[in-house]
Protein backbone atom coordinates (compact mmCIF):
# COMPACT_ATOMS: atom_id res chain seq x y z
CA UNK A 1 0.00 0.00 0.00
CA UNK A 2 1.40 3.41 -0.88
CA UNK A 3 0.43 6.77 0.51
CA UNK A 4 -0.63 9.74 -1.57
CA UNK A 5 2.10 12.26 -2.04
CA UNK A 6 0.23 15.55 -2.12
CA UNK A 7 -3.09 16.72 -0.72
CA UNK A 8 -3.04 19.56 -3.25
CA UNK A 9 -3.78 17.10 -6.04
CA UNK A 10 -6.37 14.33 -6.25
CA UNK A 11 -5.61 11.06 -7.94
CA UNK A 12 -7.53 10.38 -11.18
CA UNK A 13 -10.60 8.21 -11.54
CA UNK A 14 -10.62 4.82 -9.86
CA UNK A 15 -9.83 2.76 -13.01
CA UNK A 16 -6.83 4.98 -13.79
CA UNK A 17 -5.72 4.93 -10.16
CA UNK A 18 -5.84 1.12 -10.19
CA UNK A 19 -3.75 1.16 -13.37
CA UNK A 20 -1.19 3.44 -11.73
CA UNK A 21 -0.92 1.22 -8.68
CA UNK A 22 -0.53 -1.84 -10.92
CA UNK A 23 2.32 -0.14 -12.81
CA UNK A 24 3.93 0.75 -9.48
CA UNK A 25 3.73 -2.87 -8.34
CA UNK A 26 5.24 -4.05 -11.62
CA UNK A 27 8.14 -1.64 -11.15
CA UNK A 28 8.59 -3.00 -7.62
CA UNK A 29 8.62 -6.66 -8.68
CA UNK A 30 10.89 -6.08 -11.68
CA UNK A 31 13.78 -4.10 -10.20
CA UNK A 32 16.55 -2.38 -12.09
CA UNK A 33 20.06 -3.76 -11.50
CA UNK A 34 20.64 -3.80 -7.77
CA UNK A 35 23.65 -2.33 -6.01
CA UNK A 36 25.04 -3.61 -2.73
CA UNK A 37 25.10 -1.12 0.11
CA UNK A 38 28.48 -0.85 1.86
CA UNK A 39 27.69 1.74 4.53
CA UNK A 40 29.63 1.40 7.79
CA UNK A 41 26.73 2.56 9.99
CA UNK A 42 22.94 2.61 9.60
CA UNK A 43 21.59 5.71 7.89
CA UNK A 44 18.61 8.05 8.28
CA UNK A 45 17.47 10.54 5.65
CA UNK A 46 14.68 13.05 6.21
CA UNK A 47 12.94 14.09 2.99
CA UNK A 48 10.31 16.78 2.49
CA UNK A 49 7.93 16.60 -0.47
CA UNK A 50 6.31 19.63 -2.17
CA UNK A 51 8.20 21.84 0.32
CA UNK A 52 5.64 23.76 2.36
CA UNK A 53 7.00 26.88 4.05
CA UNK A 54 6.96 25.04 7.38
CA UNK A 55 9.27 22.37 5.94
CA UNK A 56 11.82 25.05 5.07
CA UNK A 57 11.50 26.91 8.35
CA UNK A 58 10.64 24.31 10.98
CA UNK A 59 11.88 21.14 9.29
CA UNK A 60 15.16 22.55 8.07
CA UNK A 61 15.77 24.29 11.38
CA UNK A 62 15.25 21.12 13.42
CA UNK A 63 17.75 19.26 11.27
CA UNK A 64 20.28 22.08 11.53
CA UNK A 65 19.97 22.16 15.32
CA UNK A 66 20.95 18.47 15.28
CA UNK A 67 23.91 19.15 13.01
CA UNK A 68 22.20 17.36 10.12
CA UNK A 69 20.69 18.23 6.76
CA UNK A 70 17.72 16.97 4.72
CA UNK A 71 16.53 16.55 1.14
CA UNK A 72 13.74 18.79 -0.17
CA UNK A 73 11.89 17.49 -3.24
CA UNK A 74 10.22 20.37 -5.07
CA UNK A 75 7.77 20.32 -7.97
CA UNK A 76 8.77 23.51 -9.74
CA UNK A 77 5.24 24.49 -10.81
CA UNK A 78 4.22 24.70 -7.13
CA UNK A 79 6.51 27.56 -6.06
CA UNK A 80 4.54 29.96 -3.88
CA UNK A 81 1.19 28.22 -4.39
CA UNK A 82 -1.44 27.96 -1.69
CA UNK A 83 -2.97 24.51 -1.14
CA UNK A 84 -5.85 23.54 1.18
CA UNK A 85 -3.28 22.59 3.82
CA UNK A 86 -0.28 24.92 3.48
CA UNK A 87 1.60 27.61 1.64
CA UNK A 88 4.29 26.18 -0.64
CA UNK A 89 7.69 27.84 -0.25
CA UNK A 90 8.61 30.32 -2.95
CA UNK A 91 11.67 30.06 -5.16
CA UNK A 92 13.78 32.33 -2.93
CA UNK A 93 13.08 30.20 0.16
CA UNK A 94 13.91 27.00 -1.71
CA UNK A 95 17.17 28.52 -2.97
CA UNK A 96 18.08 29.42 0.62
CA UNK A 97 18.11 25.73 1.52
CA UNK A 98 21.21 25.16 -0.58
CA UNK A 99 23.07 27.92 1.24
CA UNK A 100 22.09 26.22 4.50
CA UNK A 101 23.62 22.92 3.34
CA UNK A 102 20.45 21.02 2.45
CA UNK A 103 19.88 19.05 -0.74
CA UNK A 104 17.35 20.07 -3.40
CA UNK A 105 15.76 17.15 -5.24
CA UNK A 106 13.61 16.75 -8.35
CA UNK A 107 9.89 16.16 -7.92
CA UNK A 108 8.75 16.88 -11.51
CA UNK A 109 7.46 20.21 -12.79
CA UNK A 110 3.75 19.55 -13.16
CA UNK A 111 3.35 17.20 -10.16
CA UNK A 112 1.39 14.68 -12.21
CA UNK A 113 1.47 10.89 -11.70
CA UNK A 114 4.11 9.41 -13.99
CA UNK A 115 2.43 6.16 -15.11
CA UNK A 116 -0.24 7.72 -17.38
CA UNK A 117 2.22 10.15 -18.99
CA UNK A 118 3.50 9.53 -22.50
CA UNK A 119 7.28 9.25 -22.40
CA UNK A 120 7.76 12.40 -24.47
CA UNK A 121 5.62 14.32 -21.97
CA UNK A 122 7.46 12.78 -19.01
CA UNK A 123 10.84 13.69 -20.53
CA UNK A 124 9.71 17.25 -21.30
CA UNK A 125 8.41 17.62 -17.74
CA UNK A 126 11.70 16.37 -16.29
CA UNK A 127 13.67 18.69 -18.58
CA UNK A 128 11.59 21.64 -17.44
CA UNK A 129 12.05 20.78 -13.77
CA UNK A 130 15.81 20.34 -14.11
CA UNK A 131 16.17 23.57 -16.06
CA UNK A 132 14.19 25.56 -13.48
CA UNK A 133 16.23 24.24 -10.57
CA UNK A 134 19.53 24.66 -12.43
CA UNK A 135 18.65 28.32 -12.95
CA UNK A 136 17.54 28.74 -9.34
CA UNK A 137 20.54 27.04 -7.71
CA UNK A 138 23.20 26.77 -10.44
CA UNK A 139 25.94 25.45 -8.14
CA UNK A 140 23.81 22.73 -6.49
CA UNK A 141 24.16 19.03 -7.20
CA UNK A 142 20.60 18.09 -8.22
CA UNK A 143 20.63 14.38 -8.97
CA UNK A 144 17.87 12.64 -7.02
CA UNK A 145 14.17 12.33 -7.83
CA UNK A 146 10.98 11.60 -5.88
CA UNK A 147 7.95 10.30 -7.77
CA UNK A 148 4.84 12.49 -7.54
CA UNK A 149 2.27 10.64 -5.41
CA UNK A 150 5.10 8.20 -4.59
CA UNK A 151 4.10 5.89 -7.45
CA UNK A 152 6.68 4.52 -9.87
CA UNK A 153 6.26 2.95 -13.32
CA UNK A 154 8.55 0.65 -15.30
CA UNK A 155 9.18 2.85 -18.36
CA UNK A 156 9.77 6.02 -16.36
CA UNK A 157 11.93 4.20 -13.82
CA UNK A 158 14.25 2.85 -16.50
CA UNK A 159 14.49 6.27 -18.14
CA UNK A 160 15.31 7.92 -14.81
CA UNK A 161 18.12 5.40 -14.42
CA UNK A 162 19.89 7.21 -17.27
CA UNK A 163 19.13 10.74 -16.02
CA UNK A 164 19.34 10.77 -12.23
CA UNK A 165 21.16 8.92 -9.49
CA UNK A 166 18.15 7.67 -7.53
CA UNK A 167 14.36 7.75 -7.46
CA UNK A 168 12.38 7.62 -4.22
CA UNK A 169 8.93 6.12 -3.82
CA UNK A 170 6.54 6.07 -0.89
CA UNK A 171 6.54 2.27 -0.96
CA UNK A 172 7.02 1.43 2.73
CA UNK A 173 10.16 -0.27 3.93
CA UNK A 174 13.81 0.03 4.91
CA UNK A 175 16.54 -0.04 2.27
CA UNK A 176 19.24 -2.59 3.05
CA UNK A 177 21.49 -5.14 1.41
CA UNK A 178 21.32 -4.95 -2.37
CA UNK A 179 18.97 -2.14 -3.38
CA UNK A 180 17.32 -0.79 -6.50
CA UNK A 181 18.37 2.89 -6.46
CA UNK A 182 15.38 3.74 -8.65
CA UNK A 183 12.83 2.28 -6.28
CA UNK A 184 13.96 3.60 -2.92
CA UNK A 185 11.63 2.70 -0.07
CA UNK A 186 10.47 5.23 2.51
CA UNK A 187 8.19 5.63 5.51
CA UNK A 188 5.74 8.51 5.81
CA UNK A 189 6.46 10.29 9.08
CA UNK A 190 3.19 11.29 10.70
CA UNK A 191 1.15 8.87 8.57
CA UNK A 192 2.81 5.44 8.96
CA UNK A 193 5.20 6.36 11.75
CA UNK A 194 2.72 8.22 13.92
CA UNK A 195 4.29 8.14 17.38
CA UNK A 196 7.51 7.55 19.29
CA UNK A 197 7.07 3.76 19.72
CA UNK A 198 6.62 3.40 15.95
CA UNK A 199 9.79 5.42 15.36
CA UNK A 200 11.67 3.36 17.96
CA UNK A 201 10.60 0.18 16.17
CA UNK A 202 11.73 1.44 12.76
CA UNK A 203 15.09 2.64 14.05
CA UNK A 204 15.68 -0.67 15.84
CA UNK A 205 14.88 -2.59 12.62
CA UNK A 206 17.17 -0.41 10.54
CA UNK A 207 19.96 -0.73 13.12
CA UNK A 208 19.75 -4.54 13.15
CA UNK A 209 20.00 -4.64 9.36
CA UNK A 210 22.55 -1.81 9.04
CA UNK A 211 19.94 -0.32 6.74
CA UNK A 212 18.93 3.05 5.38
CA UNK A 213 15.70 4.48 6.75
CA UNK A 214 14.14 7.27 4.69
CA UNK A 215 11.42 9.25 6.42
CA UNK A 216 9.29 11.49 4.23
CA UNK A 217 7.03 14.31 5.37
CA UNK A 218 5.29 17.38 4.00
CA UNK A 219 4.48 20.13 6.52
CA UNK A 220 5.97 20.43 10.01
CA UNK A 221 3.59 22.15 12.41
CA UNK A 222 2.11 21.89 15.88
CA UNK A 223 -1.19 21.09 14.17
CA UNK A 224 0.01 19.37 10.99
CA UNK A 225 -2.03 18.35 7.99
CA UNK A 226 -2.80 14.64 7.49
CA UNK A 227 0.41 14.56 5.43
CA UNK A 228 2.68 16.23 7.97
CA UNK A 229 4.10 15.78 11.44
CA UNK A 230 4.77 17.84 14.54
CA UNK A 231 8.16 19.43 15.24
CA UNK A 232 8.44 17.25 18.34
CA UNK A 233 7.99 14.02 16.38
CA UNK A 234 10.53 15.04 13.74
CA UNK A 235 13.07 16.09 16.38
CA UNK A 236 12.54 12.81 18.24
CA UNK A 237 13.21 10.72 15.12
CA UNK A 238 16.45 12.57 14.41
CA UNK A 239 17.66 12.50 18.01
CA UNK A 240 16.79 8.83 18.48
CA UNK A 241 18.60 7.79 15.31
CA UNK A 242 21.68 9.85 16.14
CA UNK A 243 21.79 8.34 19.62
CA UNK A 244 21.80 4.87 18.04
CA UNK A 245 24.81 5.71 15.90
CA UNK A 246 22.99 6.47 12.66
CA UNK A 247 24.44 8.80 10.08
CA UNK A 248 21.70 11.42 9.60
CA UNK A 249 22.24 12.76 6.10
CA UNK A 250 20.74 13.77 2.78
CA UNK A 251 19.81 11.30 0.06
CA UNK A 252 22.95 12.25 -1.89
CA UNK A 253 25.20 11.78 1.13
CA UNK A 254 23.53 8.49 2.06
CA UNK A 255 24.14 7.16 -1.45
CA UNK A 256 27.80 8.15 -1.10
CA UNK A 257 28.11 6.46 2.30
CA UNK A 258 26.39 3.34 0.97
CA UNK A 259 28.78 3.15 -1.98
CA UNK A 260 26.03 3.47 -4.57
CA UNK A 261 27.60 4.33 -7.92
CA UNK A 262 27.20 7.80 -9.36
CA UNK A 263 26.01 8.42 -12.91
Amino acid sequence: MTGLDSPSDILPSEPLTLYMRAMHRLAWHMPAPRQKMTNQTPLLSITFDDVPESAVQQGGGILEQAGARGTFFIATSLFGRRTPYWQVADAEAVASLTARGHEIGLHSHSHKPVAPMAMRDFIADLDRSQAALATLVPTARIENYAYPFGLSSMAQKHYLGRRVRSSRTTHPGINDGAIDPHFLLSISLGQTATDRPAIDHLIARAARRNGWLILTVHDVADKPSPYGCTPALLAYAIQRAAAQGFGVCTIADALDRAGIAKL
